[in-house]
């Protein structure tokens, strides 16, 4: 799907597919509640303004491929990076708190 979208926005899709499937499957594991065609958009922007390809155009174009409004794939995009970011530092932490074998 991912690639899909990339080839009909005119856009490279490696970066910004890798960069949407992982952020799809946190979508999917987090909100229950969203419809499938949210995630999907949501992350399509996602890996699209991580690989920096992210223009007012071609969230227009998103937005009429995907069949969702584009103030609603910034906003999940926008909760999405956030849960992101607090799982990244989750995981910084946890790593911090692993012993090493110099330390034992």
């Amino acid at each position: 799907m991912f690639l899909n979208w990339c080839a009909r926005l005119g856009q490279s899709g490696d970066v910004a597919v890798q960069m949407a499937s992982d952020a799809l499957r946190i979508c999917l594991d987090q909100w229950t509640v969203l419809p499938f065609r949210v995630c999907l958009a949501a992350s399509m922007w996602l890996g699209l303004r991580f690989s920096r390809e992210s223009t007012r155009q071609s969230l227009k174009q998103l937005e009429e491929i995907s069949g969702v409004p584009a103030k609603l794939i910034v906003a999940a995009e926008a909760k999405l990076e956030r849960l992101l970011k607090a799982r990244r530092g989750q995981h910084r932490r946890q790593h911090q708190l692993v012993e090493g074998w110099g330390e034992c």
